[in-house]
C-alpha cells in the first residue's frame, strides 16, 4: 500500500528565506509529496510537521475536510481517480482446448464469478491507470464511534 502522511503545509516567504506554518492551518494528507485535496505540494521527508494517522482518526476536526473524505474512501493521487478500483483475484473458468487450432482455441469462456477462489494479493489498485492505493482512513473512524 502506499503510505499516505498527515503533516501541515509549510508555506515559503518570497521575501525572505524563512518558511512558517499558518497559525489555523489544518492537516492535509500526502501521498508522494503532494496532498490529496490538490491545494498543497511539499517534501514531506523535509518537513517535520507530520502526525500519526491514530491523532487524525480521534480528532477528525484537525485535518482539511477534503483530504479526510478522500482519504475515507479508496482514491488515486495519481489521476485523481475516486470511483472505481480493483484487486487481483482468480475464479473458476473454463479454457477452451480445440484440436486444430481454431477461433476457440484457448478461449476463457464460462467464468463463474460467484466462485472466487483466492486472491492474488491484498493490494488495490485504480482502475484508470493501474497504481497502487492507499487503504481508506474510513475503517479506523468508524470503529471509534
Amino acid at each position: 500500500m502506499k503510505s499516505r502522511i498527515w503533516q501541515l503545509p509549510v508555506k515559503q516567504s518570497n521575501s525572505t528565506d524563512h518558511d512558517w506554518i499558518h497559525r489555523g492551518a489544518k492537516y492535509h494528507a500526502f501521498i508522494d509529496n503532494e496532498s490529496i485535496c490538490g491545494k498543497y505540494g511539499q517534501n514531506t521527508g523535509f518537513f517535520e510537521t507530520s502526525i500519526d494517522e491514530k491523532e487524525i482518526q480521534e480528532n477528525p476536526n484537525l485535518a482539511c475536510k477534503k483530504c479526510l473524505a478522500l482519504a475515507s474512501d479508496y482514491y488515486c493521487n495519481n489521476c485523481r481517480n475516486s470511483r472505481y478500483f480493483y484487486n487481483e483475484v482468480s475464479v473458476m473458468a473454463i479454457k477452451m482446448i480445440d484440436n486444430k487450432q481454431g477461433k476457440q482455441h484457448d478461449k476463457i469462456m464460462h467464468i463463474d464469478a460467484s466462485n472466487v477462489d483466492n486472491y492474488y494479493e491484498e493490494n488495490i489498485y485504480c482502475y484508470k491507470c493501474k497504481k497502487q492505493v492507499s487503504e481508506p482512513i474510513t475503517t479506523f473512524i468508524e470503529k471509534r464511534d
